[in-house]
């Protein structure tokens, strides 16, 4: 009987148009287990059990006749949202790294078997700052600060923010903006936090 390192390397070497890499296929092994999370009964249930009606934000639009919609309130800013903006978020860190053959079993515990006291709901904008601090390894608060300067520089917004922060010497350069912008922010919060 073949390890499953033996065996991966077998897959590999057997299916090379399907797999041209390594990392093509534990990707692939990503989306698998991820997609077993879709439908995991113990987020459901937590979806279920949590959701409940709230103001449609909507209301008034072209369309929106409806003054509540189904939405659940997000555990960290404990704001409500409609359930599109809702998702389910490990509390506990796991193993969320797939590349090689000894991450598989971890990935899988990680993402898969979960009770519902290891889950909370949380909106797409926490949710991402959680998942940016920890793949970073910065405080949520940094996370949001990070963020939000990106979201800027995206909306090519960091001048106008910098202007608004009264700064008297701006750089010529869009990257040394940014950082600025960026110092600025996190210094804030570092002195508020004093």
């Amino acid at each position: 009987m073949l390890s499953i390192e033996s065996k991966v390397q077998k897959i590999l070497r057997e299916n090379p148009e399907i797999w041209k890499t390594e990392s093509a296929y534990f990707s692939y092994l990503r989306g698998c287990i991820r997609l077993s999370w879709v439908k995991n009964p113990v987020k459901l249930k937590l979806l279920n059990k949590r959701k409940k009606q709230i103001p449609n934000p909507n209301y008034g639009k072209p369309r929106n006749t409806k003054k509540t919609v189904m939405g659940a309130t997000c555990e960290i800013c404990l704001k409500d949202y409609p359930m599109k903006f809702i998702q389910v978020d490990h509390i506990t860190g796991g193993n969320y790294s797939l590349r090689s053959v000894d991450d598989i079993q971890g990935f899988f515990e990680s993402i898969c078997i979960v009770t519902e006291g290891e889950l909370r709901l949380v909106c797409l904008d926490c949710h991402g700052c959680l998942t940016y601090a920890a793949k970073e390894g910065v405080s949520f608060e940094e996370a949001k600060v990070i963020k939000y300067v990106i979201s800027l520089d995206k909306e090519n917004k960091v001048v106008d923010k910098l202007n608004e922060l009264a700064v008297s010497c701006i750089p010529t350069t869009k990257i040394k903006r940014k950082a600025l912008l960026l110092e600025i922010l996190l210094k804030d919060l570092e002195d508020n936090d004093v």
